[in-house]
């Protein structure tokens, strides 16, 4: 499975790639995990990254930072992406992308894409509200049951 994290919401950018992280990690290990940063790293490395097989585990997961600022990656993006074995997942981290080029074309249509925007006013307010909720749902319980117990 390949994934795209993209947009000018970092704070939501940064969560769900650490729920994804976790989510390999409880399943396979930290071991499995490789993180690229793309912008100082050649085409040549991040290839054979996303196309070497698993050691040690029966999947591995492969982050790439930024890969859209190598420009022959960005160029090579659609055969890259079906040159990946199935065995590996991948997490496209972009955080700043053109929405008329065809890299963003491609990213939309062959990944499953997460769009992450800055909120509005009225989405801030309900994410807040929504947020504090279960942070206070979560203290409650917690509070309650350590009283009850005592």
């Amino acid at each position: 499975m390949i994934t795209t994290l993209s947009g000018n919401n970092s704070y939501m950018i940064d969560t769900e790639l650490r729920n994804l992280l976790n989510q390999f990690k409880g399943n396979y290990g930290d071991l499995a995990i490789e993180q690229i940063d793309g912008t100082g790293t050649e085409y040549s490395a991040i290839v054979e990254s996303l196309s070497s097989l698993p050691f040690l585990s029966p999947s591995k997961l492969v982050v790439l930072k930024s890969p859209g600022s190598n420009k022959e990656f960005a160029e090579k993006i659609e055969t890259l992406l079906e040159s990946v074995p199935s065995t590996n997942e991948v997490v496209i981290v972009e955080p700043s992308i053109d929405k008329r080029s065809k890299y963003y074309k491609l990213l939309k249509d062959k990944t499953q894409y997460k769009g992450f925007e800055e909120l509005d006013i009225g989405g801030l307010a309900n994410w807040i509200v929504k947020t504090v909720t279960a942070k206070v749902e979560r203290l409650v319980v917690v509070t309650l049951t350590i009283w009850l117990t005592a």
